[in-house]
């Protein structure tokens, strides 16, 4: 029974030829995008959910135009996140994360880190990263303080 329904499908699929070739892309095509839309739904639901208070936080972007373009970034200048809550009544708190490479020195070792983040004291009360150790009220409170991950 199969095999007679196999015949009969590769009988019409070398008669019409350029019709099977259109259906079998065309439904390739279609469960690729829905399987891509699908993961690409599923991160954006997903992402940074776990924060306390999620809903009330909020990236800031920059739009930057000129004559010739337009670009959007996230990252914006050193005190516009420090001000922000002094000039606008509706922000209560802001932090300012700033990733790239930091040289750090101790006494007369200086390393060099790639993919290090700079962060303001309130890091980790203002979003829910859990500590190992210590209170995350308590870390980042002194200039040149250092919370390193495992």
């Amino acid at each position: 029974m199969l095999k007679a329904i196999y015949r009969n499908s590769m009988r019409h699929l070398q008669k019409n030829r350029t019709a099977a070739i259109l259906n079998i892309a065309g439904i390739a095509i279609g469960i690729a995008t829905s399987l891509l839309i699908m993961i690409w739904a599923g991160r954006e639901f997903s992402f940074d959910s776990f924060h306390p208070d999620v809903e009330s936080k909020y990236r800031v972007w920059n739009t930057f135009k000129s004559e010739s373009e337009t670009f959007s970034q996230a990252p914006s200048g050193i005190a516009l996140g420090a001000q922000l809550p002094k000039h606008i009544p509706a922000i209560v708190s802001s932090c300012r994360v700033f990733n790239g490479n930091f040289k750090f020195s101790h006494e007369d070792k200086t390393y060099f880190e790639k993919r290090a983040v700079q962060a303001d004291s309130n890091f980790f009360s203002f979003f829910g990263f859990p500590l190992l150790r210590g209170r995350a009220d308590h870390v980042l409170r002194t200039p040149n303080e250092v919370v390193m991950t495992r």
